[in-house]
């Protein structure tokens, strides 16, 4: 089964995570966090093609100095 990644807005932070074990880890732990949108893969960041291209399937994008 293939994952699913998610953007996820920790203390200000965004980390992409998979859907299996990495979110469910941090309900269990009881951190705080805002999912922000789906991506297309693990590695979402703003060098990724799908960015470049204003494709990128998530509704909210910040580049790599946080700004939206």
């Amino acid at each position: 089964m293939k994952k699913i990644y998610y953007a996820v807005e920790i203390h200000d932070e965004i980390f992409v995570m998979d859907d299996k074990n990495e979110i469910w880890g941090l309900i269990d732990r009881g951190v705080s966090f805002e999912v922000i949108g789906k991506v297309c893969a693990e590695d979402c960041n703003t060098t990724c093609l799908h960015y470049h291209r204003s494709t990128c399937p998530c509704s909210t994008t910040r580049d790599i100095d946080g700004n939206l």
